[in-house]
């Protein structure tokens, strides 16, 4: 991939999701040298990284983990033949970076909670995760503002990239992001779907789902009690 076509792909990325570039730093992976299965990630402000799949460059990582690089939003990709996959990866990753400045790291700790319930509900079963991870919120809207950036700057591949089984779910969608605002009532009622799975991973706890929710998301735990009532 050239690299002004992916430093072009990245700037109309950052102006689509409403994210001053300022805040961010992008590392560029050789995919012939280092492989991800995700293509893109991002990486939140503060955290320090590791040496992984998703960031599997120590070069770059000690760049990354910098004093000047680790308080901004960190985005990994890996270039494709593509340029509207490459737009499309780059736009979903930056939503998450709009999703971090709108709510700070408490709507993610409802992410990592989601995750540990959806391990309950399909750990093991291959080809499972990924249908029940596109389906959380936060990804859900990521997703749909990849599709709403393809539809403005790359329509004429939507068609063959809804066939694509790796990329399908960047294209897939013919509205928009909710309203952000409405992103912690959603993960919390998307959890409550699994209802069952989140007594069962409290169980050797000493502290119930609701609380440990709202440790997580201050208010998230009011909200998961509202949602018991009804029943």
């Amino acid at each position: 991939m050239d690299q002004e076509v992916l430093d072009k792909q990245w700037e109309l990325a950052l102006a689509d999701a409403g994210v001053d570039g300022e805040t961010c730093r992008r590392y560029d992976f050789n995919p012939r040298e280092v492989k991800s299965p995700l293509g893109a990630a991002w990486f939140p402000p503060g955290e320090v990284l590791e040496l992984t799949d998703h960031f599997p460059d120590g070069d770059l990582l000690e760049d990354a983990n910098s004093p000047e690089s680790r308080g901004l939003h960190r985005v990994a990709v890996w270039p494709d033949r593509r340029e509207s996959v490459i737009g499309a990866r780059l736009r979903h990753e930056l939503e998450h970076a709009a999703q971090w400045d709108r709510f700070g790291p408490g709507i993610f700790r409802l992410y990592d909670l989601a995750y540990s319930v959806l391990a309950v509900r399909a750990a093991g079963l291959d080809g499972c995760a990924s249908m029940y991870i596109n389906a959380v919120p936060i990804e859900q809207d990521a997703n749909a503002a990849s599709a709403m950036f393809l539809r403005r700057y790359h329509p004429d591949t939507i068609a063959d990239l809804c066939l694509d089984a790796g990329s399908r779910q960047l294209a897939c969608s013919l509205m928009g992001p909710e309203r952000i605002e409405t992103l912690p009532a959603r993960m919390i009622a998307y959890i409550w779907l699994f209802r069952a799975c989140c007594v069962g991973i409290m169980e050797e706890e000493e502290q119930s789902f609701d609380q440990a929710l709202e440790t997580a998301y201050p208010g998230a735990g009011a909200y998961w009690r509202r949602l018991d009532a009804e029943l």
